[in-house]
């Protein structure tokens, strides 16, 4: 998993777990990158809106002596997953699209599709 400054300041690394478990299968190979990054990209959006959230931000600021300083910290994210592995193995039908692009509002992490959800392709006239 590689990440901007956006993630980090307002996620620990620990944090991707629960994002990473659910694209993975029972074997842990990652199904779906875009689902895996997508969740930790929405977690970090809405977690550097949260006010009263304990950021990593937060707490290297606190440490560092800016006061009692809480909340998250807004900024640019970008996150990007990754897993080696052979290309003969990857099932994804989405493998050579983006899925998520962001033009507008950004929609809860409980509203993300499930990797059963992507697994299943669409058709082209749905699409």
């Amino acid at each position: 998993v590689v990440y901007s400054d956006g993630v980090s300041d307002n996620l620990f690394p620990i944090e991707f777990h629960s994002c990473l478990n659910n694209a993975m299968d029972e074997d842990h190979v990652l199904q779906s990158f875009s689902l895996a990054a997508d969740c930790i990209a929405r977690k970090a959006y809405f977690l550097g809106k949260d006010r009263g959230f304990d950021s990593p931000f937060a707490q290297g600021a606190r440490k560092a002596g800016w006061g009692k300083y809480r909340g998250g910290k807004h900024d640019d994210i970008t996150v990007v997953v990754a897993q080696i592995r052979d290309l003969s193995e990857y099932t994804d039908p989405y493998l050579q699209e983006s899925i998520f692009l962001y033009t507008g509002a950004v929609d809860a992490i409980e509203k993300l599709p499930t990797l059963e959800d992507l697994m299943t392709p669409v058709g082209s006239d749905e699409l």
